[in-house]
């Protein structure tokens, strides 16, 4: 049994090897500085008879929970978090990047277990050695990681490595097989040609050419082994080289398929011209041309084929959820663009001044891989009967072939092919005067959809005059209140200390992170751009604007974007991932992320609560 004091425990060496090896931000270490750690490193048995006395005589130590739950109390003697294993416990006095507290909070041990303790010394030059060790101890401690949002011109495709291309299991036949089963197997399998192999290595490569001009064109047997008709010693390129070398080698010898080699020289792939060309169209750029340029609807049907693939490869590429989301939301603008563009070709000049409105995701430009439609019409006024089919038309023709073309219908229909979202400037004007004059729950959730508005196609003019107008309604206190109502009751999934709440979706504990989580950054800042009069539908753009009007503190500013940026690039990464869960592309699993993760998304978490609470007292004064 343990005794009072500091009792240090007998353990498996590989214990907090294997623990700290797979623990952020510890498991990026070098193997050196890992092992120099260890050495230091020792094992506290803790339970509630000997918790104070432990970290009084330490107080210059950093710790880890390895096993246990311990909950910090604050002032008040009040919980205020949970410490569960992969939790840190300091903090570290002295350190620049790691806010410095000059006494430790009580804790409680509800569970007993075991800390790792790493000496301040130890960790002060860990810490000069390896910087990016300190940045993200840094960032654990004010917790969010603050990425920066890279440009779409930093995609390069000829840069990624050939293992990029590499998904397909290998095809390949032995020597000795016959050509007519070699035939039949890439048939079979669909591919052009098949890699030839010696017991296990790389021998030889025949391809549908050879099929056609050495054995049919010259009436060999089909019995014979494929080893007569190989093209022995073919060129091959390994797994890590870039693709650039890869298009060079082809070029260079005029091959179209180039075998794959990994590490050890064991054929995995065989990659060809067409997997390049269609990487090199992975480009934004060169893909959304080729949608602009689709002469008629069943091309453009061909061409958005595609189109999850390149959303994935581009979302793959993209430093962030940030540029991913620009990304995507060009490439459905241009498609939207291009269908309306079609319907004018058959159906003539529009006969009225319109905007084509994309709402919600795309409208603030951050869409992911799973958006669906949210558009709508806005019209001249006093049209004629016929200006109305026209446009009823191309509202249906531009829905059904996003549909068509892999957007899928809006659930809630609001679409512009609903006679409700397809509406002139002064019947849009009455509904919102409605909605703001006179909220009604719906209602508001309604305007706050058109909020998030962008013109997309037609007259950009028309939509400024209106979206000036009805930033000008938005900022009545009485709505603000209700907005603000309704954005403060959403619950943010943090209980009581810091405990993550969860709900059974297939069987396993989620988090709904888009709509407990990113659309509680939206809706917050959203608010506060209707205060302000501001006009920009795009998360981050109201705040960079948000910060010039002097109506927010810059910090609380500050860590809203950093909420925001962390929370849609989790989902971006977790819905890229292994764990992503069968048509709930929003829910993670808490138990699948690292102990960082976890952390950070409480910290993002506890600035939702903070700025919902602050919401509800600013804005309140209207109801």
């Amino acid at each position: 049994m343990p005794t009072k004091g500091d009792r240090h425990l007998s353990i498996n060496p590989d214990g907090p090897a294997g623990f700290l090896g797979s623990l952020p931000p510890f498991d990026r270490l070098p193997a050196a500085e890992r092992e120099r750690a260890l050495s230091r490193l020792d094992s506290l048995y803790l339970n509630a008879s000997n918790a104070s006395e432990l970290l009084a005589q330490m107080p210059e130590a950093f710790f880890v929970v390895y096993s246990g739950v311990i909950d910090v109390l604050g002032p008040d003697g009040e919980p205020v978090q949970r410490l569960e294993s992969g939790d840190f416990l300091g903090p570290v006095v002295g350190l620049p990047l790691v806010p410095e507290a000059p006494d430790y909070q009580p804790l409680q041990v509800r569970r007993d277990g075991i800390l790792y303790r790493l000496p301040t010394d130890t960790l002060k030059g860990l810490l000069q050695r390896q910087p990016g060790l300190a940045e993200q101890l840094a960032e654990l401690h004010t917790g969010l990681s603050v990425r920066q949002a890279a440009s779409a011109d930093d995609v390069d495709w000829s840069q990624q490595p050939v293992g990029s291309l590499t998904g397909r299991p290998l095809v390949a036949v032995e020597r000795d097989l016959s050509v007519q089963q070699a035939a039949a197997r890439m048939a079979e399998a669909g591919v052009s040609c098949l890699p030839v192999l010696d017991n296990g290595s790389l021998c030889g490569l025949i391809t549908d050419r050879d099929l056609r001009n050495r054995v049919l064109a010259v009436g060999l047997d089909p019995l014979s082994p494929v080893a007569d008709i190989m093209t022995p010693g073919p060129i091959t390129i390994s797994v890590d080289q870039p693709l650039f070398e890869a298009l060079a080698l082809m070029s260079q010898y005029n091959i179209h398929h180039l075998p794959v080699l990994d590490q050890q020289g064991w054929p995995l792939a065989v990659i060809t011209t067409t997997d390049l060309l269609r990487q090199q169209r992975n480009a934004p750029q060169i893909f959304s041309k080729s949608l602009h340029k689709a002469p008629d609807l069943a091309t453009l049907r061909t061409v958005a084929r595609e189109l999850p693939d390149q959303v994935r490869s581009f979302a793959l590429n993209a430093r962030d959820a940030a540029t991913a989301g620009r990304l995507v939301t060009a490439l459905t603008d241009t498609l939207t663009r291009r269908l309306i563009s079609l319907y004018g070709e058959q159906n003539g000049a529009p006969p009225a001044a319109y905007a084509w409105l994309a709402f919600g995701s795309q409208g603030r430009a951050d869409q992911t891989l799973y958006s669906d439609q949210d558009n709508g019409l806005l019209l001249a006024d006093d049209l004629s009967a016929s200006a109305e089919r026209w446009f009823a038309g191309l509202a249906d023709y531009v829905c059904d072939g996003l549909a068509a073309c892999g957007i899928p219908y809006c659930p809630g229909n609001i679409m512009a092919k609903n006679p409700d979202w397809r509406l002139t400037r002064r019947q849009w004007e009455q509904r919102f005067r409605s909605w703001i004059i006179e909220p009604t729950p719906k209602g508001v959730m309604h305007s706050m959809i058109f909020f998030d508005s962008r013109c997309v196609a037609g007259n950009s003019n028309l939509y400024r005059r209106h979206r000036r107008t009805v930033a000008e309604l938005g900022q009545q206190s009485q709505f603000l209140a209700q907005v603000a109502g309704i954005v403060v009751r959403i619950p943010v999934p943090l209980g009581l200390f810091d405990r993550l709440r969860t709900e059974s979706r297939q069987g396993q504990a989620s988090i709904d992170i888009k709509t407990l989580g990113i659309a509680v950054a939206n809706d917050l800042v959203r608010l506060h751009a209707l205060q302000a009069g501001l006009t920009e539908p795009g998360t981050l753009a109201r705040l960079q604007a948000l910060k010039s009007s002097g109506r927010h503190a810059p910090e609380d500013l500050h860590n809203l974007a950093d909420t925001w940026r962390f929370l849609t690039d989790l989902r971006l990464h977790w819905q890229l991932g292994d764990h992503a869960l069968p048509d709930a592309p929003n829910a993670i699993l808490p138990e699948h992320l690292s102990s960082l993760e976890r952390q950070q998304l409480k910290a993002a978490f506890r600035v939702l609560k903070e700025g919902q609470e602050a919401a509800g007292l600013h804005y309140r004064h209207g109801l």
